[in-house]
C-alpha cells in the first residue's frame, strides 16, 4: 500500500505523474527520497574482459554487502522497446545482488541480478532463467 502513496507524493512534489515519472534518473529518485549522497557510474563502455569490469563489479558488490540500495538504467528512444536479451531500454531496474558463481567447467562468472519493476520483459540472454547450463548444484 505505500509504494502507491508515495509514488503520488512524489508526482505531487514534481508537479505531475508525466514529470515525475518520464525519464527520469534512478539516482535522482533515491537521493531525493532518502536524501543520502548517490553515485552513479557509466558502464556502456566497460567490456567484460576488462579490469574496469572488475573494478566495477568490485564496488557493487561491496556497495551490496554494505546494504546500499542499488539499481540500473537502460538507455534508448523507448521503454516499449527492447534489446535482443529482453531488456527494456531507457527503463531503470532495481539491483538484488551481485554474486560470483562456477559452471561445471569451473569458469567463474561475475553476476549481478536485477529486477524489473514493471515486471513486463524477462531477460532471455546467457544464465537467464530458461538457459540449460543452470545445474541444481550451482542454484542451491
Amino acid at each position: 500500500m505505500w509504494a502507491p502513496i508515495l509514488e503520488k507524493a512524489w508526482a505531487k512534489l514534481k508537479g505531475s505523474t508525466e514529470i515525475s515519472g518520464n525519464g527520469g534518473l534512478i539516482q535522482n529518485g533515491l537521493r531525493s527520497v532518502m536524501g543520502v549522497p548517490v553515485f552513479g557510474y557509466q558502464t556502456s563502455d566497460i567490456s567484460q574482459t576488462t579490469s574496469a569490469y572488475n573494478e566495477v563489479f568490485d564496488i557493487l558488490t561491496n556497495a551490496d554487502l554494505a546494504g546500499y540500495p542499488m539499481g540500473m538504467g537502460t538507455v534508448g528512444n523507448s521503454d516499449q522497446d527492447t534489446n535482443d536479451c529482453g531488456i527494456a531500454r531507457m527503463h531503470a531496474y532495481s539491483m538484488i545482488t551481485t554474486f560470483t558463481m562456477r559452471d561445471s567447467s569451473n569458469r567463474e562468472y561475475k553476476m549481478i541480478m536485477m529486477r524489473n519493476p514493471w515486471g513486463l520483459t524477462r531477460y532471455t540472454g546467457d544464465w537467464s532463467e530458461t538457459d540449460r547450463r543452470w545445474t541444481s548444484s550451482m542454484i542451491s
